[in-house]
């Protein structure tokens, strides 16, 4: 991939001309949008380095709160703040999903998915870097404003107050299809396991 790279605040720019597939420093990227990458520590930098995605995706499980990386599935979950109820009745699941639809579906494509009392399991793949160009923002951004407006919501609806989530959301990246598969299974029987 060709970029170019410079410096702001300490921390270092990239901007890719083509998508990262040759990129083995995303694990440090604290950012992204509109094709830039912004990196935090990292002293080295080479357009020409040979991609390792076993590698890459072993950095990003490390990492605290890695970017969604382009093309590649995730398993995402949650649960309440301090193990608090996040859907006390039925239309509550529904405004999720229509939030969802509305806030992270153009980035993220949906398929599995389970919600529960006070925890949710999301099987998703991030689009590809030029649908991130296109809306202008980073892989993650659907979600975090998907937790923002449910959250406005619910807190208006119950007469809450404080975070509703768990800070940060965990997100897995999955390396293969046995894993897309095997997190598919373990999503839609998550009810059984809680004995529903």
């Amino acid at each position: 991939a060709g970029g170019a790279a410079g410096g702001v605040g300490g921390a270092r720019v990239v901007r890719l001309t083509s998508p990262p597939t040759d990129f083995i420093f995303i694990k440090d990227a604290i950012s992204y949008r509109d094709g830039i990458f912004l990196f935090r520590n990292l002293t080295q930098l080479s357009g020409t380095v040979s991609f390792d995605r076993r590698r890459l995706l072993h950095a990003m499980r490390m990492s605290r709160n890695p970017i969604l990386l382009p093309d590649c599935f995730y398993h995402v979950y949650n649960r309440g703040n301090n193990g608090e109820t996040l859907f006390r009745e039925a239309r509550n699941y529904s405004y999720f999903l229509t939030l969802y639809k509305r806030h992270a579906d153009p980035l993220l494509e949906l398929h599995a998915y389970c919600l529960m009392g006070n925890h949710f399991h999301l099987l998703i793949r991030a689009r590809a870097l030029a649908v991130m160009d296109a809306l202008r923002c980073r892989t993650d951004e659907g979600l975090r404003r998907l937790f923002i407006a449910y959250a406005m919501a619910f807190n208006s609806t119950y007469d809450r107050t404080g975070s509703l989530f768990e800070k940060p959301f965990h997100r897995k990246p999955l390396r293969n299809e046995r894993q897309v598969l095997a997190v598919a299974r373990y999503i839609h029987r998550n009810p059984i396991h809680h004995g529903f």
